[in-house]
Protein backbone atom coordinates (compact mmCIF):
# COMPACT_ATOMS: atom_id res chain seq x y z
CA UNK A 1 0.00 0.00 0.00
CA UNK A 2 1.66 3.39 -0.62
CA UNK A 3 1.43 6.28 1.40
CA UNK A 4 -1.85 8.30 -0.46
CA UNK A 5 -3.55 5.48 -0.28
CA UNK A 6 -2.89 4.62 3.69
CA UNK A 7 -3.75 8.37 4.42
CA UNK A 8 -6.79 8.50 2.29
CA UNK A 9 -7.86 4.68 3.56
CA UNK A 10 -11.37 4.96 5.32
CA UNK A 11 -9.90 3.28 8.37
CA UNK A 12 -7.23 5.27 9.10
CA UNK A 13 -9.65 8.25 8.37
CA UNK A 14 -11.48 7.15 11.64
CA UNK A 15 -8.91 6.58 13.80
CA UNK A 16 -7.30 9.59 12.78
CA UNK A 17 -10.62 11.41 13.80
CA UNK A 18 -10.91 9.85 16.88
CA UNK A 19 -7.55 10.38 18.40
CA UNK A 20 -7.61 13.57 17.36
CA UNK A 21 -11.33 14.65 18.80
CA UNK A 22 -11.68 12.85 21.64
CA UNK A 23 -8.91 14.95 23.30
CA UNK A 24 -10.09 17.87 22.82
CA UNK A 25 -12.24 17.70 25.46
CA UNK A 26 -10.16 17.69 28.66
CA UNK A 27 -7.46 19.78 26.94
CA UNK A 28 -10.13 22.29 27.22
CA UNK A 29 -10.98 21.45 30.62
CA UNK A 30 -7.32 21.20 31.29
CA UNK A 31 -6.38 25.03 30.19
CA UNK A 32 -9.61 26.66 30.76
CA UNK A 33 -9.89 24.63 34.70
CA UNK A 34 -9.45 27.90 36.35
CA UNK A 35 -11.87 29.90 34.56
CA UNK A 36 -14.50 27.30 34.56
CA UNK A 37 -14.54 25.65 38.05
CA UNK A 38 -13.34 28.46 39.93
CA UNK A 39 -16.43 30.47 39.96
CA UNK A 40 -18.15 27.12 41.22
CA UNK A 41 -15.71 25.79 43.73
CA UNK A 42 -13.58 28.64 44.78
CA UNK A 43 -10.90 26.59 46.00
CA UNK A 44 -7.42 26.77 44.11
CA UNK A 45 -5.88 23.61 45.86
CA UNK A 46 -9.08 21.34 44.84
CA UNK A 47 -8.64 22.01 41.02
CA UNK A 48 -4.81 21.06 41.43
CA UNK A 49 -5.70 17.91 43.46
CA UNK A 50 -8.03 17.38 40.05
CA UNK A 51 -5.27 17.78 37.76
CA UNK A 52 -3.07 14.92 40.08
CA UNK A 53 -6.38 13.21 39.32
CA UNK A 54 -5.98 13.45 35.31
CA UNK A 55 -2.99 11.77 35.64
CA UNK A 56 -3.17 9.09 38.62
CA UNK A 57 -6.28 7.76 36.26
CA UNK A 58 -4.07 7.61 33.04
CA UNK A 59 -1.58 5.41 34.79
CA UNK A 60 -4.66 3.31 36.15
CA UNK A 61 -6.04 3.24 32.61
CA UNK A 62 -3.45 2.25 30.51
CA UNK A 63 -2.66 -0.91 31.85
CA UNK A 64 -6.27 -1.44 32.31
CA UNK A 65 -7.61 -0.81 28.27
CA UNK A 66 -4.61 -2.79 27.24
CA UNK A 67 -5.68 -5.65 28.79
CA UNK A 68 -9.57 -5.25 28.15
CA UNK A 69 -8.64 -4.53 24.28
CA UNK A 70 -6.44 -8.08 24.98
CA UNK A 71 -9.67 -9.88 26.22
CA UNK A 72 -12.38 -8.31 24.20
CA UNK A 73 -10.79 -6.99 21.11
CA UNK A 74 -9.96 -3.89 19.56
CA UNK A 75 -13.36 -3.18 17.77
CA UNK A 76 -15.40 -3.51 21.15
CA UNK A 77 -12.63 -1.98 23.39
CA UNK A 78 -12.88 0.92 21.00
CA UNK A 79 -16.68 1.20 20.78
CA UNK A 80 -16.57 0.74 24.91
CA UNK A 81 -14.45 3.72 25.28
CA UNK A 82 -16.36 6.08 22.90
CA UNK A 83 -18.99 5.47 24.61
CA UNK A 84 -17.92 6.08 28.04
CA UNK A 85 -16.33 9.13 27.07
CA UNK A 86 -19.39 10.32 25.90
CA UNK A 87 -21.56 10.01 28.92
CA UNK A 88 -18.74 11.70 30.50
CA UNK A 89 -18.49 15.17 28.29
CA UNK A 90 -22.36 14.52 28.62
CA UNK A 91 -21.68 14.87 32.83
CA UNK A 92 -18.84 17.45 32.49
CA UNK A 93 -22.18 19.97 31.71
CA UNK A 94 -23.47 18.93 34.99
CA UNK A 95 -20.84 19.49 37.51
CA UNK A 96 -21.66 21.84 39.69
CA UNK A 97 -19.75 19.90 43.04
CA UNK A 98 -16.66 19.06 44.32
CA UNK A 99 -17.07 15.34 43.76
CA UNK A 100 -18.64 15.74 40.28
CA UNK A 101 -15.85 17.66 39.19
CA UNK A 102 -12.92 15.44 40.56
CA UNK A 103 -14.93 12.38 39.24
CA UNK A 104 -15.37 13.78 35.97
CA UNK A 105 -11.48 14.41 35.87
CA UNK A 106 -10.92 11.10 37.18
CA UNK A 107 -12.71 9.40 34.54
CA UNK A 108 -11.69 11.84 31.29
CA UNK A 109 -7.95 10.44 32.11
CA UNK A 110 -9.20 7.10 32.66
CA UNK A 111 -10.68 7.09 29.17
CA UNK A 112 -8.46 9.10 27.44
CA UNK A 113 -4.92 6.92 28.09
CA UNK A 114 -7.27 4.04 26.70
CA UNK A 115 -8.05 5.80 23.52
CA UNK A 116 -4.06 6.43 23.13
CA UNK A 117 -3.30 2.70 24.23
CA UNK A 118 -6.01 1.39 22.22
CA UNK A 119 -5.12 3.52 18.66
CA UNK A 120 -1.38 2.25 17.97
CA UNK A 121 -2.39 -1.47 18.16
CA UNK A 122 -5.30 -0.29 16.14
CA UNK A 123 -3.11 1.49 13.21
CA UNK A 124 -1.34 -1.76 12.78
Amino acid sequence: MKLHEALFDKKFIILFSISLLVPLYIIYLMLYMKLIFMPIINDDHYLATCAIAVTISAVIGAPFWGYVADQIGFKKTLVLLISIDFLCKIMGLFCQEKWNIISLYFMLGFNDKGIITIIGPGLI
